[in-house]
């Protein structure tokens, strides 16, 4: 129930702010955004996620900031505003890059390929997708791997 978690999820931000557990509060406005996104309700989910940014600012904690960026980037694919959507996503890469995170990195690269299958350059898409299939295997990451087979077969049939 999304409802309920909305409103556990919002006495843990509570907590977290009392204690002035920064990355609690951080990682807590993705929860809260991804929450949100489960919903359909973006420009909720947005908000939550840029805060997790901001919050993040003072901790610079790489994967709080990659998820951030990812699920920033997912959110504006949902409401195709594709530039911003890829300009988050490549921001979520480069985080996840610098510090070596597989599983950041294959799940932003299945971002971007929707993204570039979105914008019908479906080369890069095969591309971007390839590539996350690659990251995923060796993680055993089936999920990575069947979206990004899923844009694949997609971009195929388009």
């Amino acid at each position: 129930n999304h409802n309920q978690a909305l409103y556990y999820l919002e006495k843990a931000q509570k907590l977290y702010q009392l204690l002035k557990n920064l990355r609690g509060v951080a990682n807590n406005f993705n929860n809260i955004g991804q929450t949100y996104f489960r919903q359909h309700k973006y420009l909720a989910a947005l908000l939550n996620f840029q805060n997790a940014l901001s919050g993040n600012a003072k901790i610079q904690d790489k994967f709080i900031e990659s998820v951030a960026y990812r699920n920033i980037a997912a959110t504006y694919l949902e409401i195709k505003d594709l530039d911003k959507a890829f300009y988050n996503a490549q921001q979520a890469l480069r985080v996840a890059q610098a510090t070596n995170n597989q599983i950041m990195i294959t799940s932003t690269l299945n971002v971007m390929a929707q993204i570039y299958e979105k914008k019908n350059d479906f080369a890069l898409a095969i591309q971007a997708a390839q590539q996350s299939i690659e990251v995923a295997k060796p993680l055993k990451a089936r999920e990575y791997i069947k979206d990004a087979y899923k844009v694949i077969y997609e971009a195929y049939h388009k």
